[in-house]
């Protein structure tokens, strides 16, 4: 082998390794924007799991009768005792001010109660907000997707809507976030991507370098030494050991080659791996680690298109927990947290994990494949002979779980949408729920029992 022939080789060898190079930097730039996604999703989860408890902590019928002069008045106190006590038991870092508002007459957003001890917002009065608040009128709790600016500060804030007894929306809680706290929430995710990246392309460099460098050299040698080892090089280059000298000492550099493209498949794996572990987090509830309303959306999307063309064969089971702000209330947010991750973990045993999905502060829902009626009433008595197990424990004789129940089965004669499925099967949820308290001689609750059921998206 000339010269000539080792000058190309060795260019062939330098650009494999430059784009091995750059590849790992274009997937370096990809991971970033992902992981930048990925944590806005779980922010934005984070927050709507706040907004959502504090507004079913609230009664809607005492929202509904606040005025002006409304301040001491008990519809006033209990409204106020229960967004200051969750208040109270969040952390103060990012979460800035919580209150409720409703739309006037004018369509302007004002102030019914605000609980702020420094300088609350008086009823009436025009309160600030970002773009998510048109969302939250319509019932689907949201996010701001835009920082917003007043005198108290920068937020991104989280809105939920309330309801009355008949089902009337009837105002809003709403949640500013500190906006420093939210960017730099994102920012802490992709520093540990940036620190990876750098790492990785670190280790590539130095590899790189040392390989070129002993590979240089080796080749100097060999021009000026031995031209007899020119053949030799060139089959190794060629992956053909033919012809080949076992005491050559060059395949140590082959060597050295093999094992830097072993470490960029490596870290590139690693790589990988902390992607499929951040969307599994992206898609999780935190609280019960069952499907959060990210992943129900998406699976919602898949059934209707299995409704589109035929396909679709499915039960729906919609869960809610009864009286859940009264054991807020009474015995504080983490005994209610508690009953939350209790009625999780008996609708886990029951439909497995993958199948559980939580879509509200309380309610949850159970998508079954491929059921039969008889299957799905199976489960049900299941449920309850787990509710009873659970009931018995010693730390839920102060707190007893009690979930309403409703479900049913795909008809493609009467459902043209997963919501038409949704629908069905939340009425028949809020029925056992009016069932459930028309038989408990304590009437005093507070959460909704009749009304117009929220539907999906």
């Amino acid at each position: 082998m000339n010269r000539t022939e080792s000058n190309i080789t060795t260019r062939i060898i330098l650009i494999t390794i430059v784009l091995l190079f750059v590849t790992n930097l274009l997937l370096s730039v990809l991971l970033l924007h992902n992981t930048r996604i990925t944590s806005i999703t779980l922010i934005n989860e984070r927050m709507l799991d706040i907004v959502n408890c504090a507004a079913a902590s609230i009664n809607g019928d005492n929202l509904k009768k606040l005025t002006a002069d409304s301040v001491g008045t008990p519809e006033f106190l209990d409204v106020y005792k229960s967004i200051v006590a969750f208040r109270d038991n969040i952390n103060k870092d990012h979460l800035k001010y919580i209150y409720c508002v409703y739309e006037d007459e004018n369509g302007d957003i004002c102030f019914a109660l605000d609980p702020d001890d420094e300088a609350p917002g008086q009823y009436g009065e025009k309160a600030n907000h970002g773009d998510g608040i048109y969302d939250a009128l319509k019932g689907i709790p949201t996010v701001d997707t835009k920082s917003y600016s007043d005198s108290w500060g920068n937020f991104f804030s989280a809105y939920s809507p309330v309801y009355d007894s008949d089902g009337e929306l009837v105002g809003l809680v709403m949640v500013d976030f500190d906006a420093n706290w939210y960017k730099n929430q994102i920012m802490a995710d992709m520093w540990v991507i940036i620190l990876v990246s750098v790492i990785s392309l670190t280790v590539n460099a130095a590899a790189i370098l040392l390989t070129t460098n002993k590979l240089r050299h080796s080749l100097s040698r060999l021009y000026t030494e031995m031209d007899i080892l020119a053949d030799d090089i060139s089959d190794l280059t060629d992956e053909s050991q033919e012809n080949y000298d076992p005491a050559v000492a060059v395949i140590k550099n082959g060597d050295k080659i093999s094992e830097s493209i072993l470490r960029l498949r490596t870290l590139q794996k690693k790589i990988r791996d902390y992607i499929s572990h951040m969307k599994t987090q992206a898609f999780s509830d935190a609280l019960t680690g069952v499907g959060n309303r990210t992943a129900f959306a998406e699976l919602v999307d898949d059934l209707n298109r299995k409704i589109a063309d035929g396909t679709a064969d499915f039960a729906a089971a919609v869960f809610d927990i009864n009286g859940l702000k009264r054991i807020n209330d009474e015995q504080g947010h983490e005994a209610g947290d508690s009953i939350i991750v209790d009625a999780a973990t008996v609708l886990k045993e029951v439909y497995g994990v993958q199948n559980v999905y939580r879509i509200g502060g309380d309610e949850f829902i159970v998508i079954i494949q491929n059921t039969t009626a008889e299957s799905i009433k199976s489960t049900i008595e299941r449920v309850n002979k787990y509710l009873e197990d659970v009931n018995r424990r010693p730390e839920r004789q102060k707190a007893t779980l009690y979930l309403s129940k409703g479900t049913v089965l795909y008809n493609s004669a009467v459902d043209s949408h997963f919501n038409d499925v949704f629908k069905r099967a939340d009425d028949e949820m809020y029925a056992d729920k009016a069932l459930f308290y028309s038989q408990r001689e304590d009437r005093r609750r507070s959460d909704r029992t009749t009304g117009k059921p929220k539907e999906t998206k």
